[in-house]
């Protein structure tokens, strides 16, 4: 936090994208999410090192700290997104312009997350050829297969490369990007919902309580994950539509909101149930009411790290994984708990550092090329209907 107050890192301030209204808060709670999925990860490292099992380790808070890192991603993107769907309903009067919409949709979140998506894919392939002795340990059709599982941007599989006794987490969570995308790919329908003041409530309401017979009642994980979805949305339905949302005094509202998310955090009620549900719903209703944390969700330092959280999430575990690939690191860290965890804190620090600069180097130029390329579309649309309007005379 010290180091992101710094002037030199400045040059992540970066202004909202022009007609797009965003909470600061929500910037900044983006990178403790972030931060959290690596010291979850980070924990589960120690467990694979140890036993040569990835997956959850013995620690409920470790675990929880991924586990609701990832669900309050997914409300966030059903938040802002369905948000945006429903601005979007004030200025589409005719299909053409809706089509137009879901065109910038899709091409603005290609450019937004493939180009570090690749970037990271790429490394996590270098170093597993590497570790493999840069030989194909399975054939030539075989390895072409498991690189085409990476390619979809996370909504292939996410197997193991090159016969390679590593892990292909090291890369990070990818497999939620695929659910963001089914989000997304779900808005070129439900965006028409949008346009009714009373379905744009009703629809995520009824999606809201079906999914929670699916994922509290019967177990299944996708019930879970869609009911986080349609709280997003309801709250956004609820934001877009004027009312205003209470805020709590503070600093009432922040001891409030830390209790929340330690609830959560610990797992009281159980993880994934009903009673997460609710701290973890009731946490983001003061976060978007206003609710800062004392100060910390709209500090400089966490609205730069919250910059560089997509970074943050797909390079910690390639960061992870050279970290305590170099053995110097890996002997001290074994010796003892308090090392491994003065080892996490280098590779926390390698972490930021990279992304930083992956930000910088990829995911801005990303995201530029994409409004360019929106740019030229917009006005080869302008082109073409200029030249089909009839001249008067």
């Amino acid at each position: 936090m010290l180091l992101f107050s710094t002037r030199p890192l400045r040059c992540l301030d970066e202004p909202a994208a022009p007609g797009e209204s965003r909470s600061g808060t929500i910037d900044g709670l983006r990178a403790f999410l972030a931060l959290g999925v690596f010291f979850a990860h980070a924990s589960g490292y120690y467990i694979y090192m140890t036993t040569s099992t990835w997956g959850p380790g013995p620690n409920r808070f470790f675990n929880q700290l991924g586990d609701v890192g990832v669900f309050l991603f997914f409300i966030i993107t059903s938040f802002l997104f369905w948000g945006k769907a429903i601005a979007a309903t004030r200025r589409i009067h005719e299909p053409a312009e809706y089509r137009r919409y879901l065109t910038s949709l899709y091409v603005a979140r290609f450019f937004r997350i493939a180009p570090l998506y690749y970037c990271a894919i790429g490394t996590m392939i270098v170093l597993t050829l590497s570790a493999t002795g840069l030989r194909l340990v399975v054939s030539p059709i075989a390895f072409a297969k498991e690189i085409i599982n990476w390619l979809p941007l996370g909504l292939g599989a996410s197997v193991w490369i090159n016969g390679s006794d590593t892990p292909p987490v090291t890369v990070g969570m990818v497999w939620t990007l695929a659910w963001e995308w089914y989000f997304y790919f779900s808005l070129a329908a439900l965006s028409l919902l949008a346009f009714s003041r009373t379905l744009r409530l009703i629809a995520p309401a009824l999606t809201l309580a079906i999914a929670l017979v699916a994922g509290l009642h019967w177990h299944i994980a996708t019930g879970f994950y869609i009911a986080l979805f349609s709280m997003g949305m309801i709250f956004a339905t609820r934001t877009a539509s004027g009312m205003s949302l209470r805020k709590l005094p503070e600093p009432l509202g922040s001891f409030v909101a830390a209790a929340l998310i330690a609830l959560a955090y610990f797992g009281v009620g159980g993880p994934r149930s009903g009673f997460q549900l609710v701290w973890i719903a009731a946490f983001f209703y003061l976060v978007i009411s206003g609710c800062d944390l004392f100060g910390l969700l709209k500090s400089r330092a966490a609205q730069r790290l919250g910059t560089i959280s997509y970074s943050i999430y797909l390079m910690h575990g390639l960061c992870l994984h050279v970290v305590f690939s170099i053995a110097p690191i890996r002997t001290f860290a074994f010796a003892s708990i308090t090392q491994y965890w003065l080892a996490v804190l280098l590779a926390a620090i390698v972490t930021i550092g990279v992304s930083t600069l992956t930000f910088l180097l990829i995911e801005a130029p990303g995201i530029q090329l994409g409004r360019h390329v929106l740019g030229k579309l917009r006005q080869s649309r302008g082109a073409r209907e200029a030249q089909a309007t009839p001249i008067a005379t």
